[in-house]
């Protein structure tokens, strides 16, 4: 299945937001523990609404049995545009975990 998440960048006041995380995580099922190597292809991309045009594609290769969360890149602001930026990181802590890593007291 897919997630997706929809950024109007236009609407992004980037005096107050300069940076924009992009993390995915696991959910437990049936109370159990579930780890990316249950999932059997996993990668990000960036698409034009307007046409559905792929303008990046970023395949995850995180394949532990002991990891639930995973951290794919940033979207950053520089000189008035957007840029991605890869970074494939992964933990154990799921939400929480990537929360703690960006100074996030709740999540």
């Amino acid at each position: 299945s897919a997630e997706i998440i929809e950024i109007e960048f236009s609407r992004i006041n980037i005096r107050d937001i300069s940076r924009i995380a992009i993390c995915a995580t696991i959910n437990e099922e049936d109370g159990k523990f579930i780890g990316f190597n249950r999932v059997e292809e996993l990668y990000f991309r960036v698409m034009k609404k307007e046409n559905d045009e792929e303008i990046l594609r970023f395949y995850i290769n995180e394949k532990s049995d002991v990891k639930n969360a995973v951290f794919i890149g940033e979207l950053y602001i520089a000189e008035n545009k957007w840029f991605f930026k890869a970074l494939d990181g992964s933990n154990k802590d799921g939400l929480g975990g990537m929360c703690t890593i960006f100074g996030i007291a709740t999540c």
